[in-house]
């Protein structure tokens, strides 16, 4: 990441001083900009070609997160790679983060290989989001909704494009079919997210083992329908990969 251009926000001259000597070393990092808090961030890119902001969140006059939406509010920075670092390790500033657009989230004190890993995952993790299938998703309920009716379903994988469900066999589920997905978590401290307008086309069905006392019953693809889908659908749909990239398996794994 020699030609890789940093930001790094921060109050704190030691902690710049420390992720300067941190980026040189493992990254190879060449061109490492400073900023002491947001508005002397939004300076910088005024007038410097960055490519990774990294950023804290407590400072005075623009914090971080502050500096996370207006980056994300302007279109030339809008998907520009951000990391937010904080002493806040809280589920709900987590969450916070994610769903303002950040990229990923370090708790500090931090090593310098999981600084690395961040920025990695950061560099390239649109283009994983796009193709990677997540499973193991939260606890959840899902309804298909159509004009023949209600049917409850389980999510055993999802992507950008689209979702495997599995559900009880239905005479309604036809290839081409539309169906409006509603998705429930039920944790909402986990994942505070609820889908009721993602619109789903069956390219696939399955046969599948028995499910929820059903002796037959199938697998389900669905390919995500955008043209359809409201915008709020589509940014819950982003948020959620956000999630389940960078920090669902955590979560579910140590509550296991």
């Amino acid at each position: 990441m020699r030609n890789i251009n940093f930001l790094v926000v921060d109050d704190c001259p030691t902690v710049r001083k420390i992720m300067h000597k941190a980026l040189r070393h493992k990254l190879g990092a060449e061109k490492i900009f400073d900023a002491c808090d947001g508005k002397d961030a939004i300076n910088v890119l005024a007038t410097e070609k960055i490519d990774i902001i990294i950023s804290d969140w407590e400072m005075p006059k623009m914090n971080g997160e502050e500096l996370l939406l207006k980056i994300r509010k302007t279109p030339k920075f809008q998907d520009m790679p951000f990391i937010m670092m904080t002493t806040h390790g809280e589920r709900s500033f987590v969450l916070r983060a994610i769903q303002n657009g950040a990229n990923h989230y370090l708790t500090k004190p931090f090593s310098s290989e999981k600084l690395e890993e961040a920025i990695r995952k950061s560099w390239h993790g649109s283009d994983r989001r796009e193709c990677a299938r997540h499973a193991c998703l939260p606890m959840h309920k899902l309804i298909l909704n159509s004009d023949q009716g209600a049917l409850a379903a389980e999510a055993l994988n999802i992507s950008q494009t689209g979702i495997l469900i599995r559900l009880p066999y239905n005479d309604n589920i036809r290839l081409f079919g539309e169906f409006t997905l509603k998705i429930e978590f039920e944790d909402v401290e986990l994942l505070d997210v609820e889908f009721k307008s993602l619109i789903g086309r069956v390219v696939r069905i399955n046969e599948a083992d028995s499910y929820d006392n059903h002796e037959l019953a199938c697998e389900v693809g669905l390919n995500f329908n955008f043209e359809k889908t409201n915008k709020a659908g589509s940014e819950q749909l982003n948020n959620l990969l956000k999630y389940l990239s960078t920090f669902g398996q955590e979560v579910i794994a140590s509550a296991s």
